[in-house]
């Protein structure tokens, strides 16, 4: 239900763009606000983004993107977000919380063995994914677009991460 909401109240929400430009002097720079998952009917992205792509000279990701999809970045990640004393999410939540995640995993087909060794952040972001999955978002977004384009063309001797 919150997620449901937070995506109509964001469609409701208008701005003149999502691509804002910075100037200082001869210094030119665009910082787009961007969404990491997509719809397939979110492309093509609004084209204030090609227009600052097309006009920049350096592209700048707030992660590593090149590393986004590696599979030993990825068992990284997974690591960390799961106990590493022996303990599981049940005695890590309260009682009521812990029901409400296993009423969750049952109406949506989960066995709760599958999120017990992970902590409540990742089982957060798995809920999430899941539920934006039944609206259709399931695509790469804005950053990876981007990404991939750069990385397609000469542009790509410019990439630049700055770390997550």
């Amino acid at each position: 239900l919150s997620i449901s909401l937070v995506l109509v109240f964001c469609t409701q929400v208008l701005a003149e763009s999502s691509v804002w430009k910075i100037e200082k002097g001869d210094s030119v720079m665009y910082l787009g606000g961007t969404i990491h998952i997509l719809r397939q009917s979110d492309f093509p992205l609004p084209a204030e983004f090609d227009k600052a792509y097309s006009l920049s000279d350096m592209i700048v990701f707030e992660a590593d993107m090149g590393k986004a999809n590696d599979p030993s970045t990825q068992q990284a990640l997974v690591t960390k977000a799961m106990y590493s004393d022996g303990s599981n999410v049940e005695q890590h939540l309260s009682a009521e919380t812990y029901l409400l995640l296993s009423e969750y995993c049952s109406a949506n087909g989960i066995p709760l063995e599958q999120f017990k060794m992970f902590r409540p952040q990742l089982i957060a972001v798995l809920m999430a994914t899941i539920e934006l999955a039944k609206f259709g978002v399931v695509e790469e977004g804005v950053d990876m677009f981007f990404f991939k384009s750069a990385s397609n063309t000469a542009f790509a001797c410019a990439l630049i991460s700055i770390g997550i």
